[in-house]
């Protein structure tokens, strides 16, 4: 195994290609994963101009770097591209294990939630509104 490997596969633009239809398909097919951050940025094109898939890439390089490093020994050229060296399937199941499930935040909410088999107990949240007027300064710079 080779750190070097993981990281040139990290970047190998025919990979990150084939991790990107992994992932679409992925959220075309799974409404729990369409439902993430990464799902809906994918879905509307937030991530456009970027690498969408970038939070998936290096544990996808490191799943597939045996494979990848031993084509890279033997003189293959492009082990991202050619599926008989990574697998669809290893991609796809990469892909679907690493996936951030951190769902957009609730409307009115206040922060993301994380998909987890518990439930979280309920808070009770109170009024905190200021009963009386708030006094407002301009301070100048010194």
């Amino acid at each position: 195994m080779s750190l070097t490997s993981i990281a040139r596969a990290a970047a190998d633009e025919d990979l990150i290609s084939r991790v990107t239809s992994a992932a679409y398909q992925l959220v075309q097919t799974d409404p729990d994963i369409a439902n993430t951050v990464l799902g809906q940025q994918l879905i509307s094109g937030a991530a456009v101009g970027v690498n969408p898939v970038a939070p998936l890439m290096w544990p996808v390089a490191s799943a597939t770097e045996a494979a990848y490093e031993t084509a890279l020994v033997s003189g293959r050229g492009s082990p991202g591209f050619d599926k008989d060296i990574i697998t669809d399937a290893s991609i796809q199941s990469s892909v679907a294990a690493a996936w951030p499930m951190t769902r957009p935040a609730v409307p009115g909410g206040t922060s993301p939630t994380t998909l987890s088999p518990t439930v979280a107990p309920m808070v009770t949240l109170t009024d905190s509104t200021p009963t009386e007027p708030v006094e407002q300064r301009t301070v100048e710079p010194s």
